[in-house]
């Protein structure tokens, strides 16, 4: 609003300079009387004075209003500041910050840079990025809207919206990592729809970079491909004269006072901590300067891959294969530590309740190395492996990667239909397995019964036919023994007297572990394998030749025939009995290759369960026992520790599956993604600097009346 003392004596100014400027106009000097000695000479000019006489008037009429005119100008000039309008209120923007503390594995790395940083106790990437992103809430304004959440597999909001700096620091101060990787898509796109109908958003990273990713689009703004490449981490900007920090916009264009765009995502902005990342290069030179920049050399040990294979001979006995990461530049001494538990499933319990199973010394090249750990005991079922450099001043950068987990495969129950004679070596070799439920049935019960009626009355996964006069269905695994001989002509099976049988095949699952060299055969019958069968074990004939007395066929079933008689031989005495028919089982019923897979740590998983049990429990490492998430047949779960996670029901059924580390988490991994973090207070829209002020256009009017009094000047005095 514009005063009314201010009005009132610009007024009595400009009426003061009024009335100046008419008696100076009225004040007209008295023309001299000149005396001439001739008068006649002028009377033709003073004629012409006379008829010129009304011009003139109009004449100084003129000079009277430019007078005028300068008057109002000055005037003008002076008294507008007093007339300005002044321009209506606009509302700060206020910014909605969303900061994002990076907390997946490679934030363990013992690599970061805070003042407490030593020798003697190195800091992690997690602890710089905490006190950075301490050090950066201080120097924000007072009224800065901000909510901290960390992301790595999944995102966690640890303070909502608020400006309360004490509430901030110790959200700040709870974050630590998890085992999990960064799934950077994710979080940027919870991030945005967090910052959805706020005013002001940007997001915040804090962290590593994390792995290298393909560009990043959002769908409002955000980070497109050319940001990505040419953007170069920054440091904190801070000003040093004691204002407020104000915020320096990378883009104006991001900023909009309109409700329609006022909730549009600049760039990703980046507080980068670790090592220096620094990206020069664009477009394709970008890629392999990143490439070589995540390729540098770190002192670092870690475990790619644990898998467990027990022998199908024995169960008991395993094999055990490790793949091994060293990230350093020279060739490394490590030790190798294998230790079993029933009930330990994390890095903390591996080291308190374990029995050490295995432990050599090793030498890693650079790169990627494989080594086999044979003949180990499978007593108990949850393994844990270590490796851990043996040079004296070594030290590893990365220790969160030096574990790796496996677990033995869980023996699936099978119901076996035993047909025929009763045989109690054949039915003590079966329950000796620990994985089958026999159900014995006679021959006259077998002879003329579909396989569906088989299934409907015993539900048979395994068929076992001993000394029966029938063949095989055609479409159920069967162990078929003792086969009875046929007289005629186009007999497929001969009687041998005596013979001395070798293990054959023995690569094939059936005969591993298995050896006849102390066992005695009275009589076995000669098989004739057909096309595409697989002879597992063969007699010596007169002449050396060899004659087939266990044979395995894949189509259409799986099929195992032993020409053998129980009754007529001593291998029901030997060890090589209840090996036959575990492997056996286990290649009938599908479980030639016993492997359990691992999961990724923070991905979704989805288990198969044993039974349609409702009262499932999941154990996660380290934590109580909790109700599954159940789904159909299966069991729903995602964490982010690493480590065995074990499911339970009631009925002391039980599943175990390790986990194993992001494939992209590395210490190494950098992405050039968005834009250095800058600081920027609540910000209006700028003023238009493309118009001159209104003083300047009063200044401008009185040139030119100024320029046009000149004028009239002249004509006067020329005329």
């Amino acid at each position: 609003m514009v005063a009314t003392g201010e009005v009132a004596s610009w007024l009595q100014l400009a009426a003061v300079v009024a009335c100046g400027l008419a008696l100076l106009y009225l004040l007209r000097p008295q023309r001299r009387r000149v005396e001439v000695p001739f008068g006649g000479l002028w009377q033709k000019v003073l004629l012409q004075s006379q008829a010129r006489a009304f011009g003139r008037k109009w004449q100084r009429l003129w000079s009277f209003l430019v007078l005028l005119l300068i008057a109002g100008g000055l005037l003008g000039a002076l008294g507008e500041p007093i007339f300005r309008p002044e321009p209506p209120p606009q509302a700060l923007v206020r910014w909605s910050t969303v900061l994002m503390v990076d907390v997946s594995a490679s934030m363990a790395t013992l690599d970061g840079q805070t003042p407490a940083t030593s020798v003697a106790r190195p800091q992690t990437r997690l602890a710089e990025a905490k006190w950075r992103a301490g050090q950066w809430l201080d120097s924000l304004p007072a009224d800065e809207q901000v909510l901290v959440l960390t992301a790595s597999g999944h995102i966690t909001v640890l303070a909502g919206w608020g400006s309360d700096r004490v509430a901030l620091q110790r959200a700040l101060a709870s974050i630590e990592t998890t085992d999990a990787g960064l799934d950077l898509r994710r979080a940027v796109a919870d991030a945005q729809a967090m910052l959805a109908g706020r005013p002001g958003p940007r997001i915040v990273l804090v962290g590593d970079l994390g792995p290298p990713l393909e560009p990043l689009t959002l769908s409002d703004g955000g980070v497109d491909s050319e940001s990505m490449a040419s953007a170069t981490p920054g440091t904190e900007r801070q000003k040093s004269s004691g204002e407020p920090p104000q915020r320096q916009v990378a883009d104006p264009k991001n900023i909009r006072q309109d409700s329609q765009n006022s909730n549009r995502l600049g760039p990703v902005e980046v507080l980068p901590v670790g090592p220096p990342r620094q990206l020069t290069a664009t477009g394709a030179s970008a890629a392999a300067e990143l490439a070589a920049l995540t390729a540098q050399p770190v002192d670092d040990l870690a475990i790619a891959d644990v898998r467990l294979r027990p022998e199908l001979g024995d169960v008991d006995i395993g094999t055990l294969t490790v793949r091994i990461i060293n990230r350093s530049n020279r060739l490394q001494a490590a030790k190798l530590a294998v230790r079993s538990s029933a009930t330990a499933q994390n890095a903390k319990q591996f080291d308190k309740d374990t029995t050490l199973r295995h432990l050599k010394s090793v030498q890693l090249p650079v790169g990627e190395s494989t080594h086999v750990v044979p003949q180990l005991d499978l007593a108990q079922a949850h393994f844990g492996v270590h490796v851990e450099g043996s040079a004296p001043l070594w030290r590893d950068k990365a220790p969160w990667n030096n574990w790796g987990f496996a677990v033995v495969a869980e023996q699936r129950r099978l119901r076996v239909l035993l047909v025929g004679d009763d045989n109690q070596f054949l039915l003590g070799a079966l329950r000796a397995s620990g994985r089958a439920e026999v159900v014995e049935v006679a021959a006259a019960e077998y002879i003329g019964k579909t396989s569906e009626q088989l299934r409907q009355t015993h539900r048979p996964d395994v068929l076992v036919l001993h000394q029966v006069p029938a063949p095989p269905l055609s479409d159920m695994p069967a162990l078929v023994l003792a086969i009875a001989p046929l007289q005629d002509a186009t007999a497929t099976t001969q009687m041998l007297n005596g013979p001395e049988v070798l293990a054959k095949a023995g690569d094939h699952p059936l005969m591993r572990g298995v050896s006849f060299q102390d066992t005695n055969f009275d009589v076995a019958r000669r098989l004739r394998p057909q096309p595409g069968e697989v002879i597992l074990a063969a007699a010596t004939l007169p002449g050396g030749s060899l004659a087939a007395v266990m044979v395995a066929a894949e189509a259409p079933v799986r099929r195992v025939d032993w020409g053998i008689d129980l009754m007529e031989t001593d291998l029901v005495a030997r060890y090589a009995m209840p090996i036959l028919v575990a492997n056996a089982l286990s290649w009938l019923a599908g479980d030639a290759e016993p492997l359990v897979p691992p999961l990724e740590v923070g991905r979704p998983w989805a288990v198969e369960k044993p039974n349609r049990g409702h009262n499932w429990q999941y154990l996660e490492p380290g934590l109580p026992p909790r109700p599954a998430r159940q789904a159909a047949g299966q069991v729903l779960a995602s964490s982010e520790v690493h480590g065995i996670h074990v499911w339970r029901d009631g009925k002391q059924a039980q599943m175990a599956r390790p986990t194993t580390l992001g494939s992209v988490e590395s210490p190494t991994a950098a992405s050039p993604l968005g834009q250095p973090v800058s600081l920027h207070r609540a910000t209006t829209a700028a003023p238009d600097q493309s118009r001159l002020a209104r003083w300047a256009y009063w200044l401008l009017a009185v040139v030119a009346a100024i320029c046009v009094e000149w004028l009239l000047y002249l004509r006067r005095r020329t005329v």
